[in-house]
């Protein structure tokens, strides 16, 4: 029970890891295309993708985390 609120508590962190996945995935896209529409459409796949990852891996850690007790 203490590691749930412990992972409420910091949800000011995932927020940092949306806005760093979302400059992040601008720049790499940005680096491939030069129309701004392209650009914008590479970058939410590559961001989708990230977060996906990262929030699924948060998941199984947290579900791992939370038997083990």
């Amino acid at each position: 029970m203490d590691s749930l609120i412990f992972a409420a508590g910091q949800t000011h962190k995932l927020l940092h890891i949306v806005i760093l996945a979302a400059a992040i995935s601008l720049v790499y896209a940005s680096t491939r295309h030069e129309d701004m529409k392209q650009i914008f459409q590479h970058a939410a796949k590559i961001g989708a993708w990230m977060l996906g990852i990262l929030f699924t891996g948060i998941i199984v850690l947290t579900l791992l985390s939370l038997k083990t007790i």
